[in-house]
C-alpha cells in the first residue's frame, strides 16, 4: 500500500512540477491551465 501512495505522490508531484513550469505537455488532465496561459500572453 504504501508503494502505491508513494506512485501517486510522485504522479502529482511531477503533475503540478510541469503546472509550475507552465508546460502544457503532461498535463491532459488540466487542459484549462493551457487557456489560461494562452489567454495570459
Amino acid at each position: 500500500m504504501s508503494t502505491v501512495a508513494a506512485g501517486i505522490f510522485a504522479f502529482l508531484s511531477k503533475l503540478e512540477g510541469s503546472v509550475a513550469r507552465g508546460d502544457s505537455e503532461g498535463t491532459p488532465l488540466q487542459p484549462h491551465t493551457s487557456e489560461i496561459s494562452q489567454r495570459r500572453s
